[in-house]
């Protein structure tokens, strides 16, 4: 393989903020990883059936709810209650930043801390709460007059224009909708506008809450839901469940990281994202698109597939997507086969939150010094050669990885992260 120099600028990681399933702490995310727990749950999120998802917990809500309640206005708080999604991204950046030791206005220039927080879906809920105040609902905590604000809301940019109203922030302001390939295509649009020069700050991710019946119904009707646990690269998986959450990242440049002595959790050596344009749900059976993003990853983060020691999957746990996946690791990385594995039978596809949350699940676990497993893969499909993460997971060191993210309407992203030795 040709090697190249890195395109620009080192980018480090220097905090990150999650809320998913496992919880909102280091701690207890760790734990929950360790033990191998699922989190999925059974819940009728509005159309008449138990249906598996993976719920943050309850004890979310009152604790974000005193962060933020001399935070947020009256009107972003009644908002943010209608769609949680709105309090998991907030949750997540002050996280990231408390991690970061990022104070806006002290250690930082706040020209030049920009946001790229996004959401695949907008906040469904606001959307919703429109329509029925439109068709005639009485509902005493809104009314016809918050028709803009609720309409507003609904963007997908909408948690980094909030971001900027609490913190000051006056950098640029951009939001991505990838389906589940969001998080990554925020991150890697944050990584371009470092190197661009245009910011040294980026707090760069994505949350979504999708527990509505518009979300859902879709993925039902199109039949790639499972009524059972989700089982990724299992011989018998049958579809995904879905989950909610939000994660969010300081990316810095490494000098402006050492110049403020805030401590690198890891560098993204290289990254990249396209679209197959192949069918508006189903995967590119030949996964020529997606192979060609990872190796053009490798290429730009000088590494050889044998440099490669894990990937944190995609692996929905859907027939098509996970052998499309499968037979991709295959061609790239035999005969030295990185482990991989999949969380979403830990906690559920969160769709557009899906790629950030793993990442930051993967790198609270790997801090941790464990390299999680696929929940549920006790037999794995005889089809894919590849070397799973064991059942109870690996307890070793992992120093280069990289992050898949194979969204609906053929978003590819791919990101090369490399840990601290």
């Amino acid at each position: 393989m040709r090697k190249t120099q890195l395109l620009g600028t080192d980018v480090a990681i220097t905090g990150v903020g999650v809320v998913c399933p496992f919880g909102y702490t280091r701690q207890e995310i760790a734990s929950a990883l360790r033990a191998n727990e699922s989190r999925l749950q059974t819940v009728d999120i509005g159309l008449g059936e138990q249906l598996f998802f993976g719920l943050v917990p309850e004890d979310f809500f009152p604790r974000s709810e005193a962060l933020f309640h001399h935070i947020l206005s009256p009107d972003q708080r009644r908002v943010a209650r209608l769609d949680p999604g709105l309090l998991y991204g907030l949750w997540a950046a002050h996280e990231a930043m408390e991690e970061a030791q990022l104070y806006v206005g002290q250690n930082v220039d706040m020209s030049r801390v920009a946001s790229t927080v996004s959401s695949s879906k907008g906040f469904l809920r606001c959307y919703l709460k429109a329509h029925e105040l439109l068709c005639g609902d009485n509902d005493p905590d809104f009314s016809a007059k918050d028709l803009g604000r609720l309409l507003q809301t609904f963007f997908p940019n909408t948690l980094g224009t909030w971001l900027a109203q609490i913190y000051g922030f006056r950098g640029a302001i951009l939001s991505a909708s990838a389906a589940c390939a969001t998080g990554l295509v925020a991150i890697l649009m944050g990584i371009s506008l470092i190197r661009d020069g245009i910011a040294d700050v980026v707090l760069a991710g994505s949350a979504e809450c999708t527990r509505n019946p518009m979300a859902m119904a879709g993925f039902i009707n199109m039949g790639a839901f499972s009524r059972e646990r989700c089982r990724p690269f299992h011989r018998m998986r049958g579809g995904f469940n879905a989950g909610e959450g939000a994660a969010v990242f300081v990316l810095e440049s490494l000098s402006h990281a050492q110049g403020r002595r805030a401590k690198p959790l890891a560098i993204i050596r290289a990254g990249d994202y396209r679209s197959e344009g192949y069918h508006i749900t189903a995967v590119e059976p030949s996964s020529d698109t997606a192979e060609f993003a990872v190796r053009n990853t490798l290429r730009h983060a000088n590494w050889e597939p044998q440099d490669v020691e894990y990937i944190n999957a995609h692996g929905t746990g859907t027939p098509l997507n996970d052998q499309a996946e499968a037979f991709l690791i295959d061609r790239i990385f035999a005969p030295h086969r990185p482990l991989v594995s999949s969380l979403k039978g830990h906690i559920g596809h969160l769709l557009g939150a899906s790629a950030s949350v793993e990442l930051a699940l993967t790198l609270i676990s790997l801090d941790a010094g464990f390299i999680p497993p696929t929940y549920g893969l006790d037999e794995p499909d005889p089809a894919f050669h590849l070397q799973f993460v064991s059942s109870v997971g690996e307890n070793q060191p992992v120093r280069r990885f990289l992050k898949f993210a194979l969204g609906f309407g053929g978003h590819v992203a791919v990101i090369a992260v490399e840990r601290p030795a």
